[in-house]
């Protein structure tokens, strides 16, 4: 990654690992393809209804939150409920993303970086008649998820922004590890967590942050971030390469370890009592790494970052997305990168291997 001149320079993880290097190795001549989730123009989808360029004023950039409009296509809801602020006031919660851009308006950039939150992985089957979500779900949880990379410095994330990176932030307020897709989902109609990023991105390629796009478009998800990033990047064409950190990737092998919560995200079981495949199995193949690279739908540069030691997500997540790429005929070894941290931090669950500064040894 070049270093912007105007910003200070910063010594990054991200950039020792080469993480960053393999996913600018090579470009992808893509183009923008939007989703067919709606035929109206996407331009009227999200409004800013909040800047702050003083956060990150030492680097030069400006933090932009976008919500969906009034006068959307095709509206969505958040599954937030409505609450009250601290002032008294009603809080609509709306179908959110931040961006991450420099101040300059005039400023171009080459790449765009699609940051995907973990969490929102629990039994929210209840929810419909208690209107209580769980833990893992509530909104605090997953704006804390959402805005902590910014607000925190992260490593991935400074190391963008010394480059001069755009980097978009979207909410997932569904409870479903990104993979609810609104009306096309048959079993999950009220989950939008996968339709969300694609009214985004669509949003952003048809110009409505008032750029054009970079050609260059990456995601990094995190955690349930990696698995929204994997099910995402099959979807389109304009993804050029992804970064899956510490992701459960094979949605049947999560069955066998926490089956009250998987089954909440695809409707049922895997299995019908009697072992043959019931009718939700290719559901949770369609969101499963190694069956999307053995498809042939997954043909973008991926590096998959896993922890042996990581006491989420088992190994057999990272291992079985590293056996597929190495046997698929789209990934050579220039295509795709792997590593197993193999370490007993940087939180306190070893888990997702690009954390706060403050969780690293060096900090303490």
């Amino acid at each position: 990654m070049p270093t912007h001149p105007m910003r200070p320079r910063s010594s990054h993880p991200f950039l020792g690992w080469g993480i960053g290097g393999f996913l600018v190795a090579c470009g992808s001549g893509t183009t923008d393809t939007p989703s067919d989730t709606d035929s109206a123009s996407p331009l009227s989808d999200f409004v800013r209804v909040h800047s702050d360029s003083e956060m990150l004023s030492e680097w030069g950039y400006t933090v932009d939150e976008w919500q969906l409009s009034d006068s959307a296509g095709q509206p969505y809801d958040s599954l937030f409920p409505d609450a009250i602020d601290e002032s008294g006031e009603v809080l609509d919660y709306r179908p959110t993303f931040y961006a991450l851009r420099p101040t300059d308006s005039e400023a171009e950039a080459e790449h765009l970086l699609v940051w995907l939150h973990g969490g929102g992985v629990a039994d929210d089957r209840d929810f419909p008649s208690t209107g209580e979500l769980p833990d893992p779900c509530k909104p605090e949880k997953i704006t804390a998820l959402v805005r902590g990379p910014i607000n925190k410095q992260s490593t991935a994330i400074m190391a963008a922004v010394d480059a001069g990176w755009w980097m978009l932030f979207p909410r997932n307020d569904w409870c479903d590890a990104w993979l609810g897709q609104g009306r096309d989902d048959p079993f999950q109609p009220d989950k939008y967590g996968n339709h969300h990023l694609h009214r985004m991105l669509d949003f952003a390629a048809a110009g409505g942050l008032n750029i054009a796009l970079p050609d260059e478009r990456y995601l990094w998800g995190s955690s349930a971030g990696g698995t929204g990033a994997l099910f995402f990047a099959s979807g389109r064409e304009d993804i050029t390469a992804l970064v899956v950190d510490s992701a459960p990737t094979d949605w049947v092998a999560y069955y066998g370890d926490d089956p009250e919560v998987v089954e909440s995200h695809f409707g049922g079981p895997p299995y019908t009592e009697a072992g043959a495949e019931s009718v939700h199995f290719e559901a949770y193949l369609r969101a499963s790494g190694p069956h999307l690279v053995a498809s042939g739908l997954l043909p973008q540069r991926v590096f998959v970052a896993w922890n042996e030691r990581d006491l989420l997500i088992p190994p057999v997540h990272g291992t079985e997305l590293v056996a597929a790429l190495k046997s698929s005929d789209l990934h050579d070894d220039t295509h795709f990168g792997h590593k197993n941290f193999n370490r007993s931090y940087p939180d306190p669950n070893f888990h997702v291997q690009v954390s706060h500064p403050e969780h690293l040894p060096a900090a303490s």
